[in-house]
């Protein structure tokens, strides 16, 4: 706030000595508009008219920059097979691993009843069953969940959208 008592002693419109001094307005109106010009893409590869300029400044530089979108997707392409085959590896060490579990408790079962105690016995038996049985209906919601949730994106439609027209499966 400037001093009243030696406002008077300025002259009018002249800054105030406290304050930074102001660039002209030509000079703002030329940095905003230079601040607000942007342009993005999303993509292996920039646009056609943005490659072009890269081929203009560096000879070559168009094909580098394909060579290397090339090998990028090939890169990717092998590390999902990659992925595909450890869960399916998986997969399999889980079902055999639950296969001897469950079978284990039968044995232990059928033991316990052959030494003469029919209830004790039937329980082990009965609890590696339904173990087994509840892990695979838990899995099955669990991936049927998780398939309707990636439909649901792919659609572009929210996971609570109950007024969302449901797909018939095929055939």
């Amino acid at each position: 706030m400037p001093d009243p008592r030696t406002e008077a002693l300025e002259p009018a419109g002249a800054p105030h000595p406290n304050e930074p001094p102001q660039p002209p307005p030509a000079v703002v109106a030329q940095i905003v508009a230079e601040l607000s010009h942007t342009r993005t893409f999303s993509g292996p590869l920039p646009p056609p008219d943005v490659l072009k300029g890269y081929e203009e400044a560096c000879k070559g530089a168009a094909k580098r920059i394909l060579d290397m979108a090339e090998r990028q997707a090939e890169h990717r392409q092998k590390m999902e097979w990659y992925a595909l085959q450890q869960d399916a590896r998986r997969a399999n060490w889980g079902v055999w691993t639950a296969f001897l579990l469950c079978l284990s408790a039968l044995v232990a079962g059928a033991a316990v009843i052959a030494l003469g105690h029919d209830t004790p016995g039937t329980v082990i038996a009965t609890a590696g069953l339904a173990s087994l049985a509840g892990v695979f209906i838990y899995g099955t919601n669990a991936r049927n969940r998780e398939r309707t949730e990636r439909l649901d994106r792919l659609l572009g439609r929210g996971a609570t959208d109950q007024n969302a027209p449901q797909l018939a499966p095929p055939g």
